[in-house]
């Protein structure tokens, strides 16, 4: 009977080992955001920055979705995370804007990758669905971010103040910005190596420069004097901003 114990106990030893070793080893990889405006430290509420033709901007809010989020190797893509926000609408002091954002993306397969892709906004599949299909945790679950009648996530907001004329009142105009499907879902990639080792935590910097979303340095910019608010609509604007935001304000360091 003893014997019978020590090779059933040995079996499941064998079994257990066994199971540990087909286990995938995983890591942790941590993206930090740093926001700015212009290249001033990006804070909500604290500060107030210049903006093109002489008029003046405070935030509240700067929020955006981001999707597919994928590591690149020879071998192709591997899944770091389906989808996760990007909101600094906590960033309100010098020390929260040098700190930053940071997505903890865990259960991150090993391995040596060449670069980094990322999708704006929220992909084609995951905008099919609502809320009430995820948890209150997940990033898509929040009803504040959606959109019922028009059945699509927010994907980026920005809300803030302006003056338009020099006196210090911001008052002039109230800014809302946000922007669903109909600003776009496209994607980038950026080359660096970023190792992922088995229960380590590794972590790469991105800079997000919100003026150059709404500006291009060169003439071009969304007039507050012209247009306060986009809620949905105004497809021009929406994908102005969304493109930018994407290929010129994210910067991978």
């Amino acid at each position: 009977m003893k014997k019978r114990y020590l090779i059933l106990f040995a079996a499941v030893l064998m079994w257990a080992a066994d199971c540990r070793h087909t286990e995938p080893e995983t890591g942790t990889l941590e993206i930090n955001f740093k926001g700015s405006f212009g290249g001033e430290p990006l804070m909500m509420y604290a500060d107030d920055y210049p903006y093109p033709d002489n008029m003046q901007v405070k935030w509240q809010l700067f929020q955006f979705f981001l999707s597919d989020i994928d590591l690149l190797s020879s071998g192709g893509k591997t899944e770091a995370k389906e989808v996760d926000q990007v909101n600094f609408g906590s960033v309100q002091s010098a020390d929260a804007a040098a700190a930053g954002i940071t997505l903890v993306l865990t259960d991150v397969p090993i391995g040596e990758y060449t670069g980094i892709q990322l999708g704006m906004g929220v992909n084609e599949d995951l905008n099919k669905t609502k809320p009430a299909d995820h948890s209150a945790k997940d990033p898509l679950g929040s009803a504040a971010n959606y959109w019922t009648d028009a059945g699509s996530y927010i994907f980026t907001k920005l809300e803030g103040n302006a003056d338009l004329n020099g006196d210090g009142d911001f008052s002039d105009a109230k800014l809302t910005f946000h922007i669903g499907n109909a600003g776009g879902y496209r994607t980038k990639s950026w080359d660096k190596a970023i190792s992922i080792k088995s229960n380590q935590t590794t972590r790469i910097n991105f800079t997000v420069d919100m003026l150059k979303a709404l500006s291009d340095g060169q003439g071009n910019f969304i007039n507050f004097r012209e247009t306060t608010q986009v809620h949905g609509g105004n497809a021009e604007i929406a994908v102005f901003i969304q493109d930018r935001l994407l290929n010129e304000s994210l910067e991978l360091k």
